[in-house]
């Protein structure tokens, strides 16, 4: 298993030429590099043979097969990617406020777990928006709250990956097993931002096997 993050040295990757290239570099024929139409939903995918690009309607994407990376466009959102290695299985996620709210991540896992155990599983949070950068409006705050608990709202910003690291915890995932970027998107200069003006621009999570 192989996983990085593309960063905006390597280009736009809503581009199909940067999809092109990566998929170049991983050594794969492009066909086998999958990515997503993001709709900020729950709903989840299994890829297989007779899969294409893109992926429609969809946010989450899991595989059993060899030789084929999966992709997660964002720009601020939580890019997720899962592995369970003795068994060959991978998975990316988009998890943004909607996401997470959605509990996106949960579910994957639940469908990855008629291939794979829970306690052999390892998940990655990358660059993503940091609570020192994420306010929302207060409905939002307060449905947050509602949700996850006031620990997670300070004066209005979010803290997305305190809240997807409970969800997790609350199924019986220990920190051990998860991985966090602490980069905030917004704050560094090396990713697209949405809220940084990068409104169609996105950097990539990829993970392959």
């Amino acid at each position: 298993m192989r996983y990085f993050f593309t960063t905006k040295a390597d280009g736009d990757m809503k581009q199909i030429a940067a999809k092109q290239i990566l998929a170049n570099k991983l050594d794969l024929d492009f066909k086998q590099l999958y990515y997503m139409q993001q709709v900020h939903g729950d709903n989840i995918t299994l890829i297989n043979d007779d899969s294409t690009n893109p992926v429609s309607n969809c946010d989450a994407m899991i595989s059993t097969q060899n030789n084929v990376a999966l992709l997660v466009l964002v720009a601020d959102c939580i890019p997720v990617l899962i592995a369970d290695q003795s068994k060959n299985i991978i998975a990316a996620v988009h998890a943004g406020r909607n996401g997470v709210f959605l509990n996106i991540v949960a579910k994957t896992i639940a469908k990855m777990q008629f291939h794979s155990q829970l306690k052999n599983m390892q998940i990655i949070l990358g660059p993503c928006i940091k609570q020192c950068c994420y306010e929302v409006n207060e409905t939002l705050a307060a449905q947050a709250k509602q949700l996850f608990g006031d620990q997670f709202v300070k004066n209005n910003y979010l803290d997305l990956v305190g809240m997807l690291s409970k969800s997790l915890f609350g199924l019986g995932v220990n920190a051990q097993q998860i991985q966090v970027d602490p980069t905030c998107t917004k704050c560094s200069h090396e990713y697209f931002s949405y809220r940084q003006g990068d409104s169609s621009k996105r950097f990539a999570g990829v993970i392959t096997q």
